[in-house]
């Protein structure tokens, strides 16, 4: 019966000592606290490089995209010359659309 006041006694001590330190000091208050993914110039260089990324991705698809056109209408207009001179090769009317 001892033990268990003694360890009772013990319990009440340590949680009294617990709440002076959390509400007086604050101590356990901090250690508690998660820390911040992210400061704030992290965040901000974070969003410049993905905003550059982006912006360096859209330029490039802009580009692929004209070129793939140019490409198109080159294909387009070496067809029409290349079946020109065959049908006038051939003898056979040259009907262009």
């Amino acid at each position: 019966m001892l033990v268990y006041f003694l360890f009772i006694l013990v319990l009440y001590t340590v949680f009294i000592g617990l709440y002076v330190c959390v509400v007086e000091y604050g101590i356990m208050a901090k250690l508690i606290q998660p820390p911040q993914k992210f400061v704030t110039p992290e965040w901000y260089y974070g969003c410049q490089y993905l905003y550059g990324n982006t912006e360096a991705k859209r330029v490039a698809a802009e580009r692929l995209l004209m070129e793939s056109k140019r490409t198109i209408e080159d294909t387009k207009k070496t067809t029409e010359r290349l079946l020109f001179e065959n049908k006038k090769r051939t003898g056979e009317p040259v009907l262009l659309c």
